[in-house]
């Protein structure tokens, strides 16, 4: 017995990154008032770059990878800030550490994890298509001790768990909490 059949929707992909391009764009120019308070204004530049935007595949495919992801990363947030009302912060306590001062660290990591978001579906709409040889182009053999294969999902994680990255990214860790904390003041 099927609950729940969404075959359908597959139709109809195409409808979603549209309304999310034209709400996203005439949100951000009612909010900034860029073109004046012309509501018909707004509406009419988000409908062209919404259809701007579905003419490209490649786009529509970036998108699509990543809705999902920034939804559970607002989820996320979301649940955070519910954490806190339950063990008992009142809504102005909240308000304030979004107003304070640290909450430029918040917005940081929002910001670098919204940018690895971005990173990882560029390079899965356009990964594979870079390591392919196209027209006049030449293919690079792997040397001796390489991790490089032929699919682009497995050479990222090759080189992302290889033991000199990783070395890497602990010694950057660790020189950035040095830096920080040689550098506040007592």
């Amino acid at each position: 017995m099927a609950v729940l059949d969404v075959a359908l929707l597959e139709h109809f992909v195409i409808v979603f990154p549209f309304l999310l391009i034209w709400v996203i764009v005439f949100g951000i120019l009612s909010a900034t008032k860029t073109f004046g308070d012309n509501k018909g204004i707004h509406a009419m530049i988000g409908l062209v770059l919404a259809f701007l935007f579905i003419l490209s595949k490649d786009a529509v495919a970036v998108l699509t990878f990543a809705s999902p992801w920034f939804v559970i990363l607002f989820i996320f947030i979301i649940f955070t800030i519910m954490a806190f009302k339950a063990f008992g912060a009142s809504d102005t306590e909240v308000m304030g550490v979004l107003r304070n001062k640290e909450f430029k660290y918040i917005a940081t990591w929002i910001g670098i994890i919204s940018v690895i978001i971005m990173v990882a579906s560029l390079s899965n709409v356009h990964g594979q298509r870079l390591l392919e040889e196209g027209e006049g182009g030449t293919t690079v053999q792997s040397g001796e001790g390489s991790v490089a294969s032929g699919d682009f999902d497995e050479n990222v994680w090759n080189t992302i768990f290889h033991p000199k990255v990783l070395g890497l990214i602990l010694v950057l860790l660790i020189s950035s909490f040095t830096i920080r904390y040689m550098t506040q003041s007592s």
